[in-house]
C-alpha cells in the first residue's frame, strides 16, 4: 500500500500502562504493513548510496509520524518531555525506547525522579532562566497531577534563589515584594517573560 494511502487517524493513541501491551502491538502491526519496523528496532541502517538513502529517511519519517501520531495525549507526552523527549528527535527507536522505558512505571514512583529532577534544576551557561521556568512550571504541574502539589510560595522561593545567584540587583526587589504579600506566582512568571531573560548571560 502506498504511503499516501495511510489515514493517520486511525493510528491508536497511547492512554498510560493500561494501554500500552496493546498500544505496542499496533504500532509494530502498522510498521510490518508498512515495512518500517526495522526504524522501531533499530535494524535499518541508512544506505550509503544518495538516492536509497533519501528514500531511506522518507520512510524513518513515516515510522515517526505514526509514532508521533500516538502520543498526542497531553499526559503521555508530558511525562515523555519530562523523561527527556525531544520533539525535534528523528530516530523512532529512541522514542519508541523511551515510550518502552518511561510509562511502564507505576505513577507512585514517578514521585521521586520528578522531585530529584525539581532538585537538579538550575540556571546556568546552557539554560536560562526562562527555560528554566518553563521546565520547572513541567515537572510541579505534573507533581500536582500525581498528587503532590508545589506550594506556589515553596515555587517563587526556588525560582528566586535561582534569580538571586544571577540577578542579585533585581532579587533584592523581588524578594521585598514576597515580603509584603504583593508577589504572585503569575506575576513572578510574566516579569521573567517580559523582562526577556532568555539567556543567563
Amino acid at each position: 500500500m502506498a504511503e499516501s494511502s495511510f489515514h493517520y487517524s486511525s493510528v491508536p493513541q497511547l492512554n498510560g500502562e493500561d494501554n500500552l501491551k496493546a498500544w505496542k502491538y499496533s504500532i509494530h502491526q502498522y510498521c510490518i504493513y508498512y515495512d518500517l519496523e526495522g526504524f522501531l528496532l533499530g535494524t535499518e541502517p541508512e544506505p550509503q548510496d544518495a538516492c536509497e538513502a533519501s528514500r531511506w529517511r522518507k520512510r524513518r519519517a513515516h515510522c515517526m509520524v505514526i509514532l508521533a501520531y500516538s502520543l498526542r495525549n497531553p499526559e503521555i507526552t508530558g511525562q515523555l518531555k519530562i523523561a527527556g523527549w525531544k520533539t525535534h528527535e528523528r530516530d523512532p527507536k529512541v522514542v519508541y525506547d523511551l515510550v518502552l522505558s518511561t510509562i511502564p512505571k507505576l505513577w507512585e514512583h514517578l514521585i521521586p525522579q520528578l522531585f530529584n529532577q525539581l532538585m537538579d534544576l538550575k540556571v546556568d551557561a546552557v539554560t536560562s532562566l526562562h527555560a528554566y521556568t518553563i521546565k520547572f512550571q513541567e515537572i510541579t504541574d505534573r507533581l500536582q497531577q500525581l498528587g503532590l502539589p508545589v506550594d506556589d510560595r515553596v515555587k517563587m522561593l526556588m525560582v528566586m534563589r535561582q534569580v538571586k545567584s544571577h540577578y542579585p540587583s533585581w532579587h533584592t526587589r523581588v524578594e521585598g515584594d514576597f515580603q509584603k504579600g504583593t508577589l504572585t506566582w503569575e506575576s513572578l512568571n510574566l516579569e521573567i517573560i517580559n523582562r526577556g531573560y532568555i539567556s543567563s548571560a
